[in-house]
């Protein structure tokens, strides 16, 4: 599942430091910054040079930036991973001098991606702001996309497969199948991205990774959310690090969303806050302390659920959360 690909791209904002001749590179270091297809610069990406048996590795800051020290004389190549993300570039040391790579992005065909729509969301706008390339498959109507879903085969051609919230009900005729496809499919190494509504896909595939509010085996029980926004804790290091801040505002823009308020071993909190919900038990509004609006968790591939839409009336936050689930998975 991973492409080593790259497509160089230039700018003329923010250059300075990278474009400037007469900055001196200190011996041996291979130094360059790394963005995704639309030019957005990637925190958290591994980059890497190996040479016999000795590994030389750095990470990307929220700018992107990197910095690789203590690389012989002699032709290497630079490897840069983030979730499914992947590009190689070669670099060349002579005579100890190092080397200032240019800006490098992944390509927009670096991942494979299936879209299933849905009716409340549409994940397909971070994926265009992206610039990235995707198929769509239609899972507001019809039984199409549970033939998909239902068959690992055919999931296995996507690195990384997103569910909208407002899939239709038709899966739920084939459940056992389904979560069978896509339990196989992350097992496999693939990955899931699914929001809000789409979470009954989730534990049905993983029970227990995700505690949702009241009866997790009761389809629509957690769908208690209120519409709000929510100032929230970004747990994450390096969306902490891409938003400058550890808080961020989530927007609820429809109630009924599904409210989380725990993980099972093994599942990350990434953001967290105290939403609004509908009492089950009193019927009147209350509020959840410290649970969780996004979370992920791996089973060799990632799953990765939030409570929140991906839709046009996404926050600047958001956005910029959005962004980073979706180059990480």
């Amino acid at each position: 599942m991973l492409f080593s690909a790259f497509l160089a791209c230039t700018f003329d904002y923010g250059l300075q430091d990278l474009s400037d001749a007469a900055q001196a590179i200190p011996d041996g270091v291979v130094r360059g910054r790394i963005c995704d297809p639309a030019g957005g610069y990637v925190v958290g990406a591994r980059v890497w040079v190996t040479f016999g048996d000795v590994v030389l590795q750095s990470l990307t800051d929220a700018d992107g930036r990197f910095q690789i020290e203590g690389v012989p004389d002699g032709r290497h190549e630079v490897h840069v991973k983030k979730g499914s993300f992947a590009l190689v570039q070669d670099v060349v040391i002579a005579e100890g001098q190092g080397q200032l790579l240019e800006e490098v992005c992944f390509a927009s065909d670096a991942v494979s991606i299936l879209v299933v729509t849905g009716e409340y969301d549409t994940v397909e706008d971070v994926l265009d702001r992206l610039q990235l390339d995707y198929t769509a498959i239609n899972g507001r109507a019809g039984s199409a996309y549970v033939d998909v879903l239902a068959d690992e085969e055919q999931l296995a051609a996507y690195d990384i497969v997103f569910l909208n919230c407002g899939i239709s009900e038709a899966w739920m005729s084939r459940r056992e199948d389904v979560g069978q496809g896509l339990r196989r499919y992350v097992k496999a190494g693939g990955n899931i991205y699914a929001s809000d509504w789409a979470a009954s896909l989730v534990e049905e595939a993983f029970p227990g990774a995700i505690d949702f509010y009241g009866d997790d085996t009761l389809d629509y029980e957690a769908q208690v959310g209120v519409t709000s926004n929510v100032a929230a804790e970004v747990l994450d290091a390096d969306m902490a690090a891409l938003l400058g801040s550890g808080q961020a505002t989530i927007r609820y823009d429809l109630d009924a969303w599904v409210a989380v308020r725990g993980g099972g071993d093994g599942t990350d909190v990434l953001v967290r806050g105290d939403p609004q919900v509908y009492d089950l038990n009193t019927g009147k509004e209350s509020a959840l302390q410290d649970v969780p609006l996004a979370v992920s968790f791996e089973r060799e591939g990632t799953v990765l659920y939030t409570t929140f839409h991906n839709e046009r009336q996404t926050t600047m936050d958001m956005d910029e959360l959005l962004r980073e689930m979706v180059l990480r998975l």
